[in-house]
């Protein structure tokens, strides 16, 4: 495919998420008084907007950590294998490919776009071992996913006066189940020699197909043989989707919304996986009219809804920002093992 067609698709998706995004403002617009959305943004205090600030900080820092823990599971093996050492990581450069992360989410469609990018750039800096260091990040995806889809499912079993739980329950566990279902196929042996004997008669796009698949087998192996170090993120994951609970419980008290932690936890879950279809950048859009569906039926207004949502954002776009710098400037240094 040549540079310019690349371009022009490249510009027609673009123009379609813009065409999107235009039209989820309208349908915003069209159920929501934004005059009264203006009000409602008007009780979050410069103190609330600071605290929110520091708790995407936080967040990041957190996903860091998780990354750095994954990152780590069987790389003695891969050194001992390779016969030299490889790059380590300090912990403020995971930091900083993570604020990258929140960076390219503004402008990119889904966070696993970002993730991409976020890949893309450790790949430009770090030379050595970057397949495995890329299917990590997928992992970790994938890990946040499973774990937030499991809290989810709790938040929705145990809240109080959840409207419409069934639907909303039912929801998050046919998550669950695709979820843990590409868990179960990542893991297979079974399921990578059938892939072989399909690949094998494709011929060269086969063969391509049968590395990746290998490629694939191997980062999943390795954590089967390093479960304290899946075990660890997964406890780091708890921390990072309680804090991102806590960030909307924080927006709805400030704005007298009186929902219980869990309620809001279960809606700010399904809102986030809605918000992985890539729609419109950032999800921006989808995201508000995500919130007005779902919190209609536990009372919450429109405007209240949109002001909750448009908060979020707010850090978002506020973290992004703060990872401009660090992704131009903020190379950091790294060692090797010994």
């Amino acid at each position: 495919m040549t540079h310019p067609t690349r371009r022009g698709r490249a510009l027609r998706k673009l123009a379609l998420r813009l065409v999107a995004l235009v039209a989820l403002f309208w349908i915003i617009a069209s159920i929501v008084d934004l005059h009264e959305v203006a009000d409602s943004l008007g009780a979050f205090s410069p103190g609330i907007i600071a605290l929110g600030f520091g708790l995407g900080l936080l967040r990041a820092f957190l996903l860091s950590v998780r990354w750095r823990i994954l990152d780590e599971a069987g790389i003695a093996e891969r050194e001992a294998a390779l016969g030299h050492p490889l790059t380590h990581l300090r912990q403020w450069q995971y930091f900083r490919y993570r604020l990258a992360n929140a960076t390219f989410n503004l402008f990119l469609p889904t966070a696993v776009g970002a993730d991409v990018a976020r890949a893309a750039l450790m790949a430009s800096e770090v030379a050595d071992d970057r397949t495995r260091r890329v299917l990590v990040i997928l992992f970790d995806r994938i890990i946040g996913l499973v774990s937030i889809g499991v809290l989810g499912l709790i938040a929705g079993i145990i809240a109080p006066n959840l409207a419409h739980k069934e639907k909303y329950v039912t929801a998050i566990a046919i998550l669950n189940v695709v979820l843990f279902s590409i868990l179960a196929l990542g893991f297979s042996g079974w399921v990578r020699t059938l892939a072989h004997g399909i690949f094998r008669r494709l011929g060269s796009p086969g063969v391509k197909l049968s590395r990746t698949t290998d490629a694939i087998g191997e980062c999943f192996d390795t954590f089967l043989r390093h479960k304290r170090h899946v075990m660890a993120a997964t406890a780091v994951c708890i921390a990072v989707h309680a804090t991102s609970f806590v960030l909307v419980w924080l927006a709805a008290f400030a704005l007298g919304v009186e929902l219980s932690y869990a309620t809001l936890a279960i809606v700010t879950t399904i809102s986030w996986v809605i918000v992985l279809v890539p729609v419109t950048i950032g999800g921006l859009g989808l995201r508000e009219v995500a919130f007005v569906v779902l919190l209609a039926p536990q009372g919450v207004s429109e405007a209240d809804a949109t002001a909750l949502s448009l908060f979020q954002f707010a850090v978002i776009v506020m973290v992004g920002i703060a990872g401009i710098p660090v992704t131009v400037f903020g190379k950091a240094s790294r060692t090797t093992a010994d």
